[in-house]
């Protein structure tokens, strides 16, 4: 066990929805209880709402529009909810880097604290770069394939602390997640989580915190509970609070009979938080100005345009002129096309077996 030390230099933060905004109530929660001394920052990635987030919330909320950035339509426009969440890390790091705090650690909202976190936070605040791996030691081969694919490091946990060959990782970063979204495996792309595999040869003094107990996920289960029964930050991506019985819909499979008892109180906490009603709430960048919804081939659209599509000014609004009205002339001429290519295909039938 690590000596707690005060640590009002060191800041905290997270990324949520308001869909979301349960997951980040009881990591803000269950951080007070461990670390007093610690206060969580929010990223909101989207619209509040009214009375979300709450006056008494265990988290100071950050909006979007507090990060300066003068790309914020186009950069909403052009991704989704998980995309942007995603982008939200970096952005949030280097905020908390601009308000003064030496270090600063983000943590994924989907994670419970349930010890001292002295083993990490005393990292994050010596070095440069502090990331958690996914695996510690060999595995089965597919999984140790899968890993391969999706990220060595899991971007769940993302330790700083200023210095100059920091800020021009995260500024990388970002641009990276910002201009090459979504996940292709095969193309090495799982939105923010890939590129963290670069991070060795970019800053030189990363360190990667080995602790068992530290940023415990499906990926390395049971293995790790197996070594260190005591976990103190367990990341439960892909819980439902709904069917607790279920860790991850990630390995629907999965069963490890030490956590049962900590899957069902995690479950009581969010709904004690309000997910069940959370999670109906709409995302604020789904639609366009008049409420229509903006299919996933708009957003590609966008993005594909680069900067030229800055010409039709804010992508969210319709009417003449508009990116929107662009995209439909668009998406119109492709489907006058596709009779007429049917057309030449029965006009040159093939011939017989």
């Amino acid at each position: 066990m690590g000596t707690r030390s005060s640590s009002p230099e060191l800041a905290i933060g997270t990324v949520a929805t308001c869909s979301h905004l349960a997951f980040a109530r009881v990591l803000g929660a269950t951080l007070a209880e461990h670390h007093p001394e610690l206060t969580l920052q929010l990223l909101l990635t989207d619209e509040p709402r009214d009375g979300i987030p709450a006056a008494d919330e265990p988290f100071t909320t950050i909006s979007l529009s507090a990060l300066g950035r003068t790309d914020l339509p186009s950069t909403c426009f052009r991704m989704g909810a998980h995309q942007l969440a995603s982008l939200g890390k970096p952005w949030l790091l280097r905020h908390m880097l601009d308000q003064g705090h030496p270090s600063a650690l983000y943590l994924d909202a989907d994670m419970l604290v349930t010890g001292d976190l002295a083993p990490l936070l005393d990292r994050v605040r010596r070095h440069a770069l502090v990331l958690t791996p996914h695996l510690v030691g060999p595995e089965a081969a597919e999984r140790e394939l899968y890993v391969l694919r999706a990220g060595a490091y899991n971007a769940g946990v993302v330790g700083v602390t200023d210095r100059p060959e920091l800020r021009r990782f995260l500024d990388w970063w970002q641009h990276r997640i910002r201009t090459l979204p979504g996940v292709d495996l095969e193309r090495g792309l799982h939105n923010d989580q890939g590129w963290l595999d670069l991070a060795p040869g970019f800053v030189e003094d990363l360190h990667v915190v080995r602790h068992l107990g530290v940023n415990v996920g499906h990926w390395a289960l049971p293995g790790r509970l197996d070594a260190d029964p005591e976990p103190r930050l367990v990341h439960f991506s892909g819980f439902d609070p709904l069917t607790p019985e279920r860790l991850s819909r990630h390995d629907a499979q999965l069963q490890v009979d030490a956590l049962k008892a900590l899957q069902d109180d995690y479950a009581r906490r969010l709904l004690s938080a309000g997910h069940d009603e959370l999670r109906r709430e709409p995302y604020g960048f789904a639609s366009y100005d008049d409420g229509a919804p903006i299919p996933d081939a708009a957003r590609q659209a966008h993005l594909a345009l680069g900067t030229a599509a800055a010409e039709y000014g804010d992508p969210f609004r319709s009417g003449s002129g508009t990116f929107r009205a662009w995209f439909g002339e668009q998406e119109k001429g492709r489907c006058q096309q596709r009779p007429r290519l049917r057309e030449r295909r029965d006009s040159n039938p093939r011939p017989p077996a």
